[in-house]
C-alpha cells in the first residue's frame, strides 16, 4: 500500500506530492524487472472501482515502473524501494512515478 486517502477530507495540495517507503520479500526465485502500481477506490458501501490486474477492465489502467537493471531475486530476498508521485503540472490528473531502490 503507498498511501489511503480519504477524498472527503483531504486538500487538493496534498496530492502534489505522494511518496511513501516499500518493502517486499521475494515469495520464489525469479527476476524482477519492475512495479506494477494501480488504485482502489471505495465511494460507498459496497461501491467500489479497481483498477487491479484481476479486476474487471476499465478505461483507468495500471502504471508499471521498469528498473534499469534487472534484479535477481530469491525466496526471502528483500526488494524494498521508496516510490514518489509527482504531479504533472500541465495535467492534475497524471503523476510521474519515480522509484529509488
Amino acid at each position: 500500500l503507498v498511501t489511503e486517502l480519504d477524498c472527503t477530507r483531504i486538500a487538493a495540495a496534498d496530492l502534489a506530492y505522494i511518496s511513501s517507503e516499500l518493502e517486499f520479500s521475494a515469495t520464489k526465485e525469479g527476476i524482477c524487472h519492475g512495479f506494477c502500481f494501480w488504485f482502489d477506490c471505495e465511494f460507498e458501501e459496497g461501491v467500489a472501482l479497481s483498477t487491479a490486474p484481476a479486476s474487471a477492465p476499465t478505461h483507468w489502467k495500471q502504471a508499471t515502473v521498469m528498473l534499469p537493471e534487472m534484479l535477481a531475486a530469491t525466496p526471502g530476498a528483500r526488494l524494498d524501494c521508496k516510490v514518489n508521485f509527482q504531479q504533472s503540472q500541465d495535467n492534475e490528473r497524471q503523476y510521474e512515478i519515480t522509484l529509488e531502490m
